[in-house]
């Protein structure tokens, strides 16, 4: 009989929020992968797995810079970026050794608009600074679902808090939010968006 192929892994991600405990179990045969998306800011949470064979487990983490991961499973976020959690059972009698594994996805922080100003047919957009973020992103359009006419302007510089975007087109309301983003690799990990404002040019 092959043991292997009956070797049962039940994942638990048990995520500790303030006020409140959520927990997600994850059920899977052999090798289990997961992916959790996290805001930098949420506090640690715990990772625990646990085999049919009951070796004992081991926890890595691929990018510290994201997130640690200590010998109990307890992560703890460090930045924003992709990191994957790597999990080990060790080999037992009747059991092989087991690998998992759980991408965590930690975003940069919501944006906010702080300021949006009109002149004639420009308008500049003000933001708030992100530290954890490599840059930002400015959505704009005539269509408040930013579904068509959508237009998009990218900011390389943490630094930069501000721009102007010019030659508006007349008598149209534009429709404006803002986003902060990380490189991780050759992926872009966006923050959640800001509320959305709006502006209307006049003819």
């Amino acid at each position: 009989m092959n043991y292997v192929k009956k070797v049962l892994v039940f994942l638990f991600v048990m995520v500790l929020s303030i006020g409140s405990f959520k927990s997600t179990s994850v059920f899977a045969e052999e090798d289990s992968l997961l992916t959790i998306t996290k805001t930098y800011g949420d506090g640690p949470f715990k990772i625990s797995f646990t085999s049919s064979g009951r070796g004992k487990m081991t926890y890595s983490s691929s990018n510290t810079k994201v997130v640690t991961v200590s010998s109990t499973g307890k992560v703890t976020i460090k930045g924003c970026g992709i990191a994957d959690v790597k999990i080990k059972a060790a080999a037992t009698e009747k059991y092989k050794a087991k690998n998992s594994k759980v991408t965590i996805i930690v975003k940069p922080k919501r944006q906010q608009i702080t300021d949006l100003k009109l002149d004639k047919r420009n308008i500049t957009i003000k933001w708030n600074k992100d530290t954890k973020a490599d840059g930002y992103y400015i959505y704009y359009s005539t269509d408040y679902k930013f579904s068509n006419d959508l237009n998009k302007v990218k900011i390389t510089k943490n630094k930069t808090t501000s721009s102007t975007i010019k030659n508006l087109k007349t008598d149209k309301k534009y429709y404006v939010k803002v986003c902060s983003y990380k490189n991780s690799g050759k992926k872009i990990v966006k923050g959640d968006f800001s509320k959305i404002r709006n502006v209307k040019i006049q003819k």
